[in-house]
């Protein structure tokens, strides 16, 4: 019966709960995290840019053709807003290069789980897009 947040009987507001604010705060001091706020960008920054590194992960490992067919599936399968063009789509809007250098910054702060998938890291090294790789090629 608990949560992050308590409701009072008959009411549908959450109120945030001061035992589950107490555990969070001390695992992070247990861990030696420096609480802090984080802005919109930021959260969508993390979101989005872990989900392009994966996109680009599984064209590296031949599980998704092309990059269309990763922005298809998200947006018709998981309600993505179609208005971005699903994330690949999305990511050569913002711009492969700076995706690239925002994860390798997270990679130093944070460890090895942002690494970088090595499409990703060749494009933004050339300074290329996922676009290119929208063609059928069909294997051989």
């Amino acid at each position: 019966g608990k949560g992050f947040f308590r409701y009072e009987d008959g009411k549908r507001e959450p109120i945030p709960d001061p035992d589950v604010e107490a555990a969070i705060a001390a695992e992070s001091k247990r861990l030696g995290i420096t609480r802090r706020a984080f802005t919109n960008c930021e959260i969508v920054e993390r979101c989005m840019y872990a989900l392009v590194n994966q996109g680009a992960q599984l064209l590296d490992d031949g599980i998704a053709l092309r990059p269309g067919d990763e922005d298809i599936v998200w947006v018709y399968g998981f309600g993505f807003p179609w208005w971005h063009g699903g994330p690949m789509w999305w990511a050569d809007s913002v711009g492969v290069r700076a995706i690239h250098e925002r994860i390798l910054g997270w990679q130093r702060e944070l460890g090895t789980h942002w690494q970088p998938a090595p499409m990703l890291a060749k494009l933004a090294a050339e300074g290329g897009t996922f676009a290119p790789h929208a063609k059928l090629e069909v294997p051989a």
